[in-house]
């Protein structure tokens, strides 16, 4: 956080100086001329953007909405919501423009100056997510959409299709800035194989070959992250043995060359202790999504596990399977669900009272159900352990909560609000390998920061500060109770991007997005339903 200072920005958008004591107007006419200098004054703070790695752009269009359902299945949330919302992006491109320009504002406005997106599974909406991107300021991954198996029929494409889409993605979007070779485009190409389940074995062996020979790109998937879609990677191991042995899905994508140190996991709630070291091994990345996991997991991720094993943890958002686009939330829910795993939740272990068999099923010793007899959502039964890895289990580990006699025996888990901001900010820099660009407020670094002026008078706010706050409370009290509303400047790579809740550029319309396809890749963007 910079308190009463000025940041001095370089005309590239990278940071030059740091201005925190003394007269700060006297130094900067004392460093001459310079690009742009950002002041601010107390209670106001200026802090590092915040970083998804993990949101679906098409999916904004229903958020909040189908968190009743589970995750897989004929009725569950993929087939009901998001396999026809994002096909609808090419069946009405001036929908699509209108879903991806709503959701880049929501999250500038909310604070989130990069961004690892799903696109869909085709190439022209994907392709408009990035000139919108490009348009509103938005640093950003973007990934093209790959399935080829166990997909709706109008929802799924052939193994070429796939990989010549991707292909073609890739050369419309480089990673790198054509004018300054070897510098990162402010928005990036992203290999993205949905999950393995929707993926062949020849598919993801081709995707990872894509991301070598265009010297490392990032490759972003779901692992682990329910019941059900890890019990369908073992039957399809079982059944479709491309990797005999294997039955779990971060070894199958291990096996087909896609875990590197750019490869960002979205949830990975299920992942066994072996599959924890690999990923430490690969220095691939893990993207948390805690509201997600709340309704689709069935798990909380065990995040300083995985932090005190060597893998690296960021926050994602997970829309539309987190119903809050804003980082913010991200945050909070971290820090709640860590404390559910740590102290436990459940009720009877609190009692610690034994438990006993009774005719229908467990109860405890004050003649209730014990929560393990009650499954909850129609949620399919566990599969039983293969490949040498433990069944998944559902709910907490045996053993004492909150003054239970085991208590002592669980492992630390708690993540406080300081180190849930870090895995907002640096630390989700560092999953997504951007650490040397963005995440901190440090000389060199691009100026991707927020000016947050908690509790401002000129607008409502969801906080109050008082005679007497200091900053240190100012920062917390954002943090936990702040919103949008108390963002008053938002910059990405030293573009002011957002002031006082106007953006620095009209909204785009449906003609321009069709019109910088067409100049860029000669199509007229004119496409027909699959």
């Amino acid at each position: 956080m910079v308190p009463e200072a000025a940041v001095v920005v370089y005309g590239d958008g990278t940071i030059q100086d740091i201005l925190v004591t003394g007269d700060v107007r006297a130094q900067v006419r004392e460093l001459g001329p310079v690009s742009k200098t950002v002041p601010v004054a107390a209670p106001g703070f200026i802090m590092p953007g915040l970083v998804d790695c993990h949101i679906h752009a098409p999916q904004y269009a229903f958020t909040g909405t189908g968190l009743d359902l589970p995750l897989m299945g004929p009725h569950g949330w993929l087939e009901t919501y998001t396999f026809p919302v994002e096909r609808r992006m090419v069946m009405d491109m001036a929908h699509a423009v209108r879903v991806y320009s709503a959701v880049v504002k929501r999250t500038l406005r909310s604070g989130t100056t990069t961004a690892a997106y799903f696109g869909t599974l085709h190439l022209l909406p994907t392709k408009a997510l990035v000139v919108i991107l490009q348009h509103y300021g938005q640093r950003a991954l973007v990934g093209k959409v790959c399935m080829d198996r166990h997909s709706p029929e109008n929802y799924c494409q052939p193994l070429e299709e796939n990989l010549r889409e991707t292909q073609e993605f890739v050369a419309f979007c480089p990673p790198t800035m054509p004018t300054a070779p070897g510098a990162a485009a402010l928005v990036q190409p992203c290999i993205t194989p949905r999950f393995v389940p929707a993926c062949s074995s020849e598919l993801q062996r081709g995707l990872a070959s894509l991301a070598e020979e265009h010297g490392g790109l990032h490759i972003q998937t779901h692992v682990a992250e329910s019941i059900d879609e890890v019990a369908f990677c073992r039957l399809l191991d079982e059944r479709e043995p491309t990797c005999p042995g294997y039955g779990r899905d971060a070894s199958i994508l291990d096996a087909h060359g896609l875990l590197t140190s750019k490869t960002i996991l979205a949830h990975g709630c299920h992942l066994s202790p072996a599959e924890i070291t690999l990923l430490a091994a690969r220095s691939s990345s893990v993207a948390h999504c805690p509201l997600s996991n709340a309704y689709f997991a069935d798990a909380v991720l065990p995040v300083r596990r995985l932090l005190e094993a060597g893998v690296r943890v960021g926050l994602g958002s997970d829309v539309a399977g987190g119903y809050e686009p804003s980082m913010l939330a991200a945050i909070r829910a971290c820090v709640i669900s860590s404390k559910f795993l740590q102290a436990g939740v459940d009720h009877y272990d609190h009692i610690g009272g034994p438990t006993t068999s009774g005719p229908g099923g467990p109860v405890t010793s004050t003649g209730g159900p014990s929560p393990g007899a009650l499954e909850g959502r129609n949620r399919s039964s566990p599969p039983a352990s293969t490949h040498g890895e433990p069944p998944l289990k559902r709910g907490r580990p045996s053993g004492g909560g909150v003054g239970g006699a085991a208590n002592n025996l669980r492992e630390p888990s708690e993540v406080g609000f300081k180190e849930a901001f870090f895995l907002a900010t640096a630390g989700g820099a560092r999953a997504l390998a951007m650490e040397d660009t963005v995440g901190s407020l440090e000389v060199g670094q691009a100026f991707d920061a927020l000016v947050v002026q908690p509790g401002r008078s000129s607008q409502r706010s969801g906080l109050d500060l008082f005679p007497g706050d200091s900053l240190e409370t100012a920062v917390e009290k954002f943090l936990h109770c702040g919103d949008d509303r108390d963002i008053s400047q938002v910059y990405v790579q030293g573009r002011q991007v957002l002031c006082d809740g106007a953006f620095d550029c009209d909204d785009i319309q449906v003609d321009a997005v069709l019109q910088a396809l067409s100049a860029r890749t000669g199509s007229e963007g004119k496409v027909e339903p699959n």
